[in-house]
């Protein structure tokens, strides 16, 4: 039989192991967010700016290849 000491320290290294990996996991789903907001500025700016290219200058995005 288990002595309660024994069942306590199992008890806190499987805490530690859950928090390990849901740290690890939340570091990665932040990672992703932030590419993912990098990559929707770039496009909204690339997006502002044919809109601007093509009211100022009357022209077509296919003249430089966008």
């Amino acid at each position: 039989m288990l002595s309660w000491q024994g069942l306590l320290l199992m008890f806190m290294f499987g805490v530690l192991c859950t928090m390990t990996v849901m740290s690890l996991w939340l570091m990665y789903s932040e990672l992703r967010l932030s590419r993912a907001e990098k990559q929707l500025n770039e496009e909204q700016q690339l997006e502002i700016r044919r809109a601007i290219r093509k009211k100022l200058l009357d022209e077509e995005d296919d003249e430089y290849g966008l």
